[in-house]
């Protein structure tokens, strides 16, 4: 397990972090926090009450061990501790708080036997205080390519060759990658894969104020000889697109209202807009071969910021956030040590086919699936999720 990671960050709204653990399936900001850590989601009412029963069936397993943990982190005005930790049949109810979520409540120092469900305000349930357990949940995809889905589900996913997907769409953004064939070989040039990689993204945002189109891509080429560059273009202006690159011959960063674009390194790309955060990182093939369409690939991480609305969201990988628990797809067979063929299109892990996510315009935020343009109001019992991230990286 995660050891424990003491600090405290004081909010007005959201409370305060009073002792953080975040293990392999729950995780806690501890007493009085009334938001999850990073990497980690909110319960449903379903999965609240899974916690309950969890505790009452009481023993070992990874699970119970994790909420035990989250028992023992504590503040310096009440110990969450497990010496009362005693509940007898599952008592887990639906009712107001803050922050929608499941939470173990405290009577003075003292678990108090009760986990609930909360939508709107639970300080109409007499518990004095509580600590929000959440769900650790993160998505990722290695090698050529294989996705690590939110709440730990996996599946591998080819696409096709010069074509683009969207990972990700929710309101105002939109995040599309192209696949391209590659040949390369791996476990240390013993096997041969005939696969395909993210070779470039393709970023859609809408500016919160003045509702501006902003136009980002990144490539995954590296040059010794100049810095890669990411080019941004404001739909509607007449000015050439903007270079942005790390070094002293370019402007290493972009701003236009809650859009962002930072060149971290002339590896590394942040995106910030519309409540989301989408890393992109450039790799070089481990050992690719000559007939290989590509020799670089591109590592994706998404990470919704504050604001962010992880129900709304859809897309190849972006729907897994919406998900309340872990689902695998389709993976590709690497048991042959001497030449594998890629085929998995994520079968099983994604509404449709994965051609329902194919654009012919890299720029297009329209698909069978698209949330783009979904209504922006807010959805009945859906809050921000500042803890929750996602990501896509490569075994190379």
């Amino acid at each position: 397990m995660t050891p424990l990671e003491l600090f405290v960050v004081s909010s007005a709204c959201w409370g305060t972090v009073t002792a953080q653990y975040i293990g392999t399936i729950y995780a806690s900001n501890g007493v009085g926090a009334g938001f999850c850590p990073t990497g980690s989601l909110p319960l449903t009412q379903a999965q609240c009450t899974t916690v309950s029963a969890t505790i009452v069936q009481g023993g070992s397993g990874t699970a119970y061990d994790e909420l035990l943990s989250i028992l023992r982190i504590s503040n310096t005005a009440t110990t969450f501790g497990d010496q009362s930790w005693v509940q007898t049949t599952v008592q887990s109810f639906s009712g107001p708080t803050k922050l929608n979520g499941c939470s173990m409540f405290v009577s003075g120092s003292r678990y108090d036997g009760e986990v609930g469900h909360c939508t709107d305000s639970c300080g109409s349930t007499g518990h004095a205080q509580k600590a929000l357990v959440c769900m650790v949940s993160s998505s990722s995809s290695s090698g050529d390519p294989h996705l690590e889905l939110a709440h730990g589900g996996k599946t591998d996913l080819r696409g096709e060759d010069g074509k683009v997907f969207v990972m990700h769409s929710s309101p105002n953004a939109s995040f599309a990658v192209m696949t391209t064939e590659s040949n390369f070989m791996q476990n240390f040039g013993k096997q041969k894969v005939n696969g395909s990689h993210f070779t470039k993204a393709f970023i859609t945002l809408c500016t919160n104020a003045t509702g501006k189109l902003v136009h980002i891509t990144v490539g995954a080429a590296v040059s010794p000889w100049s810095p890669p560059i990411t080019t941004v273009e404001v739909v509607g202006e007449t000015a050439a697109p903007r270079k942005i690159a790390a070094g002293s011959k370019y402007n290493p960063t972009f701003t236009m209202e809650d859009v962002s674009v930072h060149a971290e390194s002339g590896s590394h790309v942040i995106v910030q807009g519309a409540g989301w955060e989408f890393g992109m990182v450039r790799r070089p093939l481990y050992k690719p071969l000559p007939m290989s369409k590509t020799r670089h690939y591109l590592n994706l991480r998404i990470q919704p910021k504050a604001g962010a609305r992880p129900a709304k969201a859809h897309g190849i990988i972006g729907q897994s956030f919406g998900k309340v628990r872990k689902i695998d797809g389709k993976k590709d067979d690497y048991s042959n040590k001497v030449e594998v063929t890629t085929s998995a299109q994520a079968e099983g892990a994604i509404d449709g086919v994965y051609t329902d996510y194919m654009i012919n315009d890299p720029f297009e935020t329209g698909f069978k699936y698209s949330r783009f343009d979904a209504a922006k109001a807010p959805m009945s019992g859906e809050l921000p999720a500042p803890g929750m991230s996602a990501s896509a990286t490569s075994d190379e």
